[in-house]
């Protein structure tokens, strides 16, 4: 196709010129559109009022007060009792501030999965003949009669071959073992009306625990899925499938013995992006398939496949776009974690009996089919098709961009950086960053560019996060430790050395600032980069370990005629501003309720110390609510904030994982996960499940009972104002910059909501 503004020659599929930028014919409109270039957005969340203005975090209506209840503390434990879900989110233990480590717990981090599924999925194979003989290859040899007559030979019958052979690559890993997710999917599998023309070959490992009585525990296998059986192929015994050779062979096997017109690759299991890659086996822990192997060892085996889809967390990332441009024509795949249950089976296998592969309706249909089961389950997800024959147009567009940023970082423009960075919203878990956010975020004159690549390569999303557009991009960040490990992806995909230097420059400052220059060359890799380093300090920049410091308050009359204490913050590059809310008992016992991005900033770009109007009430009770991240788009005036609330569930500590939007400004509890769950899972709430808010005291270190238990069932979330006339709360507020100094200011003591005391913190 061709512009028809410039005449230039485009792929086919292209919406946007990426010579002159003129929209071009484009027959399919995006669900999730990507919004033009903007100029940056600035650090804090909302406009900066004037002092006796109190911004909210979000815009939710007023709704009747309830006066909060004094915590009665029941120290009576209850037996922990163990569900089956997946998930992840970290104990947050309240206490004075420490520096704050990036990195840490990204082993379990990375690798997270989100799924609120429920246990009923187990499937007794052999009692429902799902089990059965192999059926043997289809033969591809002529049929000769028996005794053709030399006159009037019978005609040649030949097999035909099949439309197209799904290869299900599944490492059960503990997304098995402990929920059964793997046969959840087998079992949906079975419930989809096949045709002859379509083959499923499956092969099953990495778990110890199988929840059917087809699998076995511990080894790999291979099935053939055909007329309502999962018919064993080969028990290849104890082998890692976190291996590539492993995958490589497995795909040689399938198209070579059920060879047909299409192929279509599905990778289940975790999954973490760059630098942690794809596949857990339990049997083999240390292991991994990292993105830039996938493409290298699937092109040995000679086959093409129309899309490879990966049923696991984070996977759908320029990095593996490039990996797998030669090997695939789409690749389908979420930025963000994907929910336990992951993909729906059944409905887009239907759809193949009459739109078979090569149409093509498969790709957005399991992308929908994906979301509107998270939808109704409330849970929080996104899924996007990218046309790899676009990935490259993405790649050179996103050389050009990080050329300005690199030009940028070394005319000193860090903080700069740092901030478009931060205000680029968080999937959990991973150091990705949507690509389009990124280019609204730092806007540049190569962002338009960008953005109409990412449009073009984009075939379908869908996503609840304000900040996703399709395609995620590796930038270091909460987990900079890790770069050692991401740039490997970098060189084994021989990319361009722009984006290379830019980041060992980017992460050597970023290295700098957190652990000092002395300490910093010792922390990183032979990548560190002490130029960039010398021109900062040449410059007059200074680069130190970061530190904590105690953020002084004044007391001040402003307009309304009343005096307010105030914080010097218009001299600090702030990052981020966090208000801590704790109560104060009768006894003097301080209690954790929780931390938010409430604040309020005078003419002067000073914080002026204020007590909150608004807070999360869980079934009209008081709750701790930790905020975890926000965003909002000024352009579109879209937004996102999750957290956590503290809870016991069944008498089991554990958080509600709450989300936030427009659409949802009271909220909506996506699930559960158990402070300490090691395997770092998330649970669906049943109704029948007994809830209690508990509160974390600092004086006992412990976590208490703040009110009498409630049903899920009865369980209501709101954020409405408080009424703390006859309560004392202490109000304590930490802002973080952006070179990671922390400053701490005093807490603010209010008694019946007058403030009545400024106490050292």
């Amino acid at each position: 196709m061709f512009c028809r503004i410039c005449g230039s020659k485009m792929e086919d599929g292209t919406k946007f010129c990426m010579n002159c930028g003129s929209p071009l014919d484009d027959p399919k409109m995006q669900p999730n559109p990507a919004p033009q270039a903007q100029a940056p957005v600035q650090p804090q969340s909302q406009p900066a009022p004037q002092a006796q203005t109190p911004v909210q975090p979000q815009p939710q209506p007023a709704q009747q007060p309830q006066a909060p209840v004094q915590p009665q503390p029941q120290f009576q434990a209850q037996p922990q009792q163990n569900v089956y879900m997946q998930g992840n989110m970290n104990a947050v233990q309240p206490e004075k501030p420490k520096k704050k480590k990036k990195g840490g717990l990204i082993a379990f981090i990375i690798i997270l999965v989100l799924a609120i599924a429920g246990v009923g999925g187990y499937f007794g194979a052999k009692s429902m003949g799902l089990i059965g003989e192999a059926p043997d290859p289809e033969p591809t040899a002529s049929v000769e009669p028996d005794d053709p007559e030399p006159d009037d030979p019978e005609p040649v019958i030949e097999e035909v071959q099949a439309k197209q052979t799904i290869m299900l690559y599944i490492i059960g890993s503990d997304l098995e073992s402990e929920a059964g997710l793997a046969t959840d999917d087998l079992e949906e599998i079975t419930r989809a009306k096949l045709t002859d023309d379509t083959n499923i070959i499956i092969q099953t490992g990495g778990c110890t625990n199988w929840d059917n009585n087809f699998c076995k525990d511990g080894e790999v296998q291979r099935f053939c899925y055909k007329d309502g059986k999962f018919n064993e192929i080969e028990d290849l015994g104890v082998i890692s499938m976190a291996d590539i050779d492993t995958l490589t062979d497995f795909i040689s096997f399938a198209a070579e013995e059920y060879p047909a017109d299409d192929y279509v690759l599905i990778l289940w299991d975790h999954g973490g992006g760059v630098p942690i890659g794809y596949g857990i086996d339990e049997n083999f822990p240390n292991d991994m398939i990292y993105d830039y192997q996938l493409g290298h060892g699937i092109a040995k085996t000679g086959v093409h496949f129309d899309s490879i889809i990966f049923d696991a967390c984070n996977m759908c990332t320029l990095e593996v776009g490039m990996s797998l441009k030669g090997v695939a024509d789409y690749m389908i795949g979420a930025e963000s974690y994907v929910n336990g249950n992951g993909l729906a089976y059944t409905n887009w296998l239907d759809l193949l009996a009459t739109k078979p592969v090569s149409q093509g309706d498969y790709r957005e249909m399991i992308v929908s089919d994906y979301m509107e089961f998270c939808k109704s389950k409330d849970m929080v997800a996104s899924m996007s098709v990218i046309s790899l024959s676009h990935i490259g147009a993405v790649y050179d567009a996103y050389i050009d961009y990080i050329e300005v940023i690199k030009k940028d970082l070394e005319s000193h423009k860090y903080s700069d950086i740092i901030t478009a960075r931060e205000n680029c919203g968080v999937y959990m878990g991973t150091d990705s960053v949507d690509l389009v956010t990124l280019a609204n975020k730092y806007e540049c004159n190569a962002s338009t560019k960008l953005i109409n690549s990412v449009v073009n390569a984009v075939d379908y999303t869908e996503s609840d996060f304000a900040f996703g557009h399709g395609i995620t991009a590796y930038f270091p960040y909460d987990y900079a430790d890790y770069y050692s490990d991401g740039r490997k992806t970098f060189q084994a995909l021989e990319y361009n050395r722009t984006i290379v230097d830019f980041y060992d420059e980017y992460v050597s400052l970023t290295f700098a600032y957190y652990y000092g220059v002395s300490d910093a060359e010792k922390q990183a890799g032979n990548w560190y980069n002490d130029d960039i380093i010398s021109s900062y300090m040449s410059s007059g920049f200074t680069v130190a370990e970061a530190g904590e410091y105690h953020l002084d308050c004044t007391l001040a009359t402003y307009a309304d005629g009343l005096d307010h204490y105030y914080m010097s913050t218009s001299e600090i590059d702030w990052l981020t501003v966090m208000s801590q809310m704790f109560l104060e008992d009768s006894d003097g016992n301080l209690y954790f309720l929780g931390q938010d991005q409430f604040y309020n900033f005078d003419d002067d770009g000073d914080l002026v110390a204020d007590t909150p109007t608004k807070w999360t009430w869980l079934s009209d009770r008081v709750a701790c609510y930790i905020v975890y991240d926000c965003y909002q788009d000024d352009d579109t005036g879209e937004w996102n904030q999750y957290g956590a609330i503290p809870v016991k569930v069944n008498g089991v500590e554990s958080y509600l994982m709450v989300f936030y939007d427009q659409d949802n400004p009271n909220g909506k509890i996506t699930g559960y996960t158990i402070m300490d769950d090691e395997g770092d899972y998330y649970y669906e709430l049943e109704d029948s499940d007994e809830i209690q808010i508990i509160w974390y005291c600092l004086d006992t270190d412990e976590y208490v009972e703040a009110y009498d238990p409630f049903y899920a069932s009865e369980m209501t979330l709101d954020y409405d104002e408080i009424n703390l006339t006859n309560d004392n709360i202490w109000i304590v507020y930490e802002v973080t910059d952006v070179y990671g100094n922390t400053y701490t200011s005093d807490a603010f003591v209010y008694e019946n909501g007058e403030l009545v005391d400024v106490k050292e913190w």
